[in-house]
């Protein structure tokens, strides 16, 4: 299998369930409340020891008490945490309001993510750069541009999911072997909103995108290479909880590739794990499938 490599956000969720999202000025009764582990990177990273893969985690948490669970909660994964660094600023946080029918609402606090700098990811070896890389957009956009020259220079595979969305150079378009945006994303990355989603996807391979995995929840997900467009259609579950499914699809996705699955294989597999992972609570809820040979897509 080829190394795995996951740079990113850690964020400790804080998340409160409600029967609907309340308005502007309105104030709701939850129905409870947990502290769990989250952050789009560290999900991904331990959704990929879930599935059995050998993952390193480069991120920063802060040297805080959010800090120490999340090290022993990488730990407990088994995670590699030998290039997590630790300084000032707190852990990440991220405020997840999660409603009845389990669609959420997510505000994050970067913290220790913002020192995820050129500087520091320049210190990291080679050899976390070489294999299959996934990144997200939870850290500085310079630091992502960076990590993925760095990448395309010693001849790894990025998969880079532009969430959440901000400004993003064309570059980076050019950099990600495969790019996995959501319906919003794909319209911010877009110029023509009014356009079907198969034309939207076409533009960004005009920009310079290699390979456009375009997620869609429930309608499946779409895969544009090449010129040409490749539909997988989605498993029906009953969602308790959409929070962190697109990381569990970059996850098994990247997780399938190194063992040497097809795109097409890969991505089957990345569909059925995400589908999988909304019948639990939390961006980390989906269970250990290590040694589970008939784990969905495995």
């Amino acid at each position: 299998m080829q190394k795995l490599t996951v740079i990113g956000s850690i964020n400790m969720d804080l998340v409160a369930r409600v029967d609907r999202f309340p308005k502007p000025g309105e104030t709701l009764t939850g129905t409870s409340f947990t502290t769990v582990p989250g952050g789009k990177g560290a999900n991904q990273a331990v959704t990929l020891a879930r599935l059995g893969a050998n993952v390193a985690m480069v991120g920063r948490v802060g040297e805080d008490a959010f800090g120490d669970t999340y090290l022993r909660s990488f730990e407990k994964d088994g995670v590699d945490t030998t290039y997590v660094g630790r300084g000032a600023s707190p852990t990440g946080i991220a405020m997840i309001e999660v409603d009845a029918s389990g669609e959420n609402n997510i505000v994050v606090v970067p913290g220790a993510n913002r020192d995820i700098t050129p500087e520091w990811l320049e210190s990291m070896p080679d050899t976390l750069f070489g294999g299959i890389v996934l990144m997200q957009l939870e850290i500085p956009m310079e630091s992502v541009l960076f990590a993925a020259r760095r990448i395309a220079r010693l001849g790894g595979t990025l998969v880079l999911d532009p969430a959440p969305m901000q400004p993003m150079p064309d570059e980076l378009l050019e950099l990600a072997a495969i790019l996995t945006p959501n319906e919003h994303e794909l319209t911010a990355l877009t110029a023509d909103i009014d356009a079907p989603f198969q034309e939207r996807m076409r533009e960004l391979a005009r920009k310079g995108a290699r390979c456009v995995l375009h997620k869609r929840g429930a309608h499946g997900a779409y895969l544009l290479r090449e010129g040409t467009i490749l539909h997988m259609p989605p498993v029906k579950v009953e969602a308790v909880d959409t929070t962190g499914a697109g990381d569990a699809f970059n996850a098994a996705l990247a997780y399938a590739l190194a063992k040497g699955k097809t795109m097409e294989e890969a991505m089957e597999t990345a569909c059925r794990i995400a589908a999988l992972s909304v019948t639990y609570v939390g961006g980390q809820g989906l269970p250990s499938l290590v040694g589970a040979d008939d784990a969905p897509g495995l």
